[in-house]
């Protein structure tokens, strides 16, 4: 039973922790680059009327009015290309799924709930994490190759 046990904290600490760290970090960071980016195109959106108003004023302000033009167009395009908020959202959604699985095999809860074997439900717990796991990377993969055939 010692080995079960050895078995089950070693698969939590090296595969579902691991991954739920990823899907984590991988997440807050989907999240930081898209808020940045919407926070400039926001910014620079708000500057371009400024310029247009001062235009007459100035000779440099019709280039300023451009460089923010075409600054808010490439901060757009960044967005949809690396798909940031989408990806923000999906790995969240993935890390707290993992970790309530997780959560749900350590206390016996839910579809764990058996008076059978420990192994029997490990088992049960790792088919279920890797189904999630094995779900997203086809979901990427798919995503990838969408990009690929435009």
């Amino acid at each position: 039973m010692g080995t079960d046990t050895n078995k089950i904290e070693d698969y939590l600490k090296d595969r579902v922790d691991e991954q739920i760290e990823w899907y984590s970090k991988k997440s807050g960071f989907c999240k930081k680059q898209y808020y940045f980016c919407k926070i400039a195109v926001v910014a620079l959106a708000a500057l371009l009327p400024v310029c247009i108003a001062l235009l007459y004023r100035n000779e440099l302000l019709p280039i300023a009015a451009s460089i923010i033009s075409a600054l808010i167009i490439i901060a757009e395009g960044v967005l949809s290309l690396l798909k940031s908020q989408e990806n923000w959202i999906e790995y969240r959604k993935i890390a707290e799924t993992l970790k309530h699985e997780k959560y749900m095999f350590i206390h016996h809860a839910g579809v764990y709930l058996k008076e059978d074997i420990e192994s029997v439900i490990f088992s049960y717990f790792v088919e279920r994490i890797e189904s999630i796991i094995s779900q997203e990377n086809i979901n990427w993969a798919g995503l990838n190759k969408s990009k690929e055939e435009k």
